[in-house]
């Protein structure tokens, strides 16, 4: 890959430097959800929802170019991961990758039915290239790639199979096993980014992909949320999932645990011994700044999935209790918005303030959630660098990462529709979508997932 390692301008190699106490910023939400940005994201859900109403008849190669225009936004994505965890810093690179990506997708998707094994031989295609070339990043390449490639592909299939493991629980504790285990779950997804970046990261490369790769254990945790609601079915069982969910993401964000072992081990000396129990490190600050805006991306998501469902007929979505869901959804991560934002209000107020400065504030500016659990060290000086990504002004690498966020909310939104409903994005007939692709992991059709 040329210009791997160098510098944008002379081909100067890169400086490694590593960091203590890094932190992970995140831009004003005017910055990172601009028209341009919001568009992109309204294409990529048009583009994986609408794929069920294609026509099922044509023959390879044009299926190979709708596949291709469907999935231009997702191939860009990738192509920006490959680019900046690998520290690429020749801007053609970019448009060279591209095409790679979408007909590797495209023609994986529709021959094997599986993007992912498209967009994977492209990613280690990339990553051996780098190996060949002896880049001095190249251990973190190859960790982040397999790292967020892994991620997506268990999220993928845990959602597309959760109707089987919520089965094997007493109907009783469902809502609260699922709002439960998709916190536990996504915790879990958390500590691939973060072990990676601790042993073989550097701060020569954008902050976005930290952004980004947390972004995707948050937006799964969500949106499991998000489609065992739709597929609650009675009215109690929906009420009592609305409960579990506020309940789980009060405890969750409110830093209950870290309180309680602060309040236990009172002591400063045991404190300072149990710091990581005790304090709120980078990556759990930017869990809970992320948490503001991504847990009211599902619910949006599914009314476009739940509307192609419901055009093509399917049984399912013409249920009251699923059309009910998506505005419950809504307001429990509403509510547990306010009640966060009303408690740092209360607890640490700002002089003259206002409400939303104080959701802004919370959402984007690192140690400002629950402040006396943060570390009181001086954040230190920015030193992340920029992707080539940069050097195109409407493609900048926050608008990338969010861009991403959403592409994979959508993917664990239409998988979990799947696992959750029979045929979630089919007809009748038993037709199904090509979906769940924007994460790069292809639709797995298995006949139990479409309708009789």
């Amino acid at each position: 890959i040329p210009g791997a390692g160098g510098d944008l301008k002379r081909g100067a190699p890169m400086v490694i430097r590593r960091a203590k106490g890094l932190v992970y910023p995140t831009p004003p939400l005017k910055q990172s959800y601009t028209p341009l940005t919001i568009l992109i994201i309204a294409c990529v859900v048009f583009g994986e929802t609408s794929a069920a109403l294609w026509p099922h008849d044509l023959d390879p190669r044009t299926m190979i170019l709708a596949k291709m225009i469907q999935t231009t936004f997702t191939s860009l994505y990738h192509s920006w991961i490959m680019v900046a965890i690998s520290g690429v810093r020749t801007p053609w690179i970019i448009w060279a990758s591209l095409p790679a990506y979408l007909i590797a997708g495209a023609a994986a998707s529709v021959y094997i039915d599986m993007a992912s094994v498209g967009y994977s031989l492209v990613h280690v295609a990339c990553a051996l290239t780098l190996g060949a070339r002896r880049a001095p990043h190249v251990r973190f390449a190859i960790a982040g790639i397999l790292g967020i490639v892994g991620m997506t592909f268990c999220g993928l299939r845990i959602l597309q199979n959760w109707d089987w493991i919520e089965r094997r629980i007493p109907t009783t504790f469902v809502p609260l096993f699922t709002a439960s285990a998709s916190t536990v779950l996504a915790a879990i997804f958390k500590v691939v980014p973060t072990l990676t970046w601790k042993f073989t990261g550097k701060t020569d490369f954008p902050a976005a992909l930290v952004v980004i790769t947390i972004g995707n254990a948050s937006a799964f945790g969500f949106s499991l949320r998000m489609s065992s609601m739709l597929a609650g079915g009675s009215t109690q069982k929906l009420v009592v999932s609305c409960v579990a969910t506020v309940a789980v993401g009060l405890v969750a964000r409110t830093c209950a645990i870290t309180q309680i072992i602060r309040f236990v081990l009172r002591r400063k000396d045991l404190q300072e011994r149990f710091a990581y129990w005790c304090t709120v490190d980078s990556v759990k600050d930017l869990v809970l700044r992320q948490c503001y805006v991504i847990s009211l991306i599902p619910p949006f998501l599914a009314v476009p999935a739940c509307a192609v469902a419901y055009a093509m007929g399917a049984d399912w979505a013409r249920r009251a209790s699923v059309w009910a869901a998506i505005p419950l959804n809504l307001a429990c991560a509403l509510l547990v918005n306010l009640v966060l934002v009303v408690a740092h209000r209360r607890l640490h107020p700002v002089a003259g303030e206002r409400f939303w400065g104080t959701f802004h504030r919370l959402a984007t500016e690192p140690r400002q959630n629950w402040p006396h659990l943060q570390h009181q060290t001086p954040i230190p000086a920015p030193q992340w660098q920029k992707s080539s990504f940069s050097t195109i002004p409407w493609l900048t690498d926050d608008i990338m990462a969010e861009v991403g966020v959403a592409s994979l909310a959508v993917a664990y939104t239409l998988s979990g529709l799947q696992g959750g409903t029979p045929g979630a994005i089919s007809g009748s007939s038993g037709t199904s979508a090509s979906g769940c692709e924007a994460g790069g992991l292809g639709n797995f059709h298995d006949d139990h997932w479409h309708a009789p």
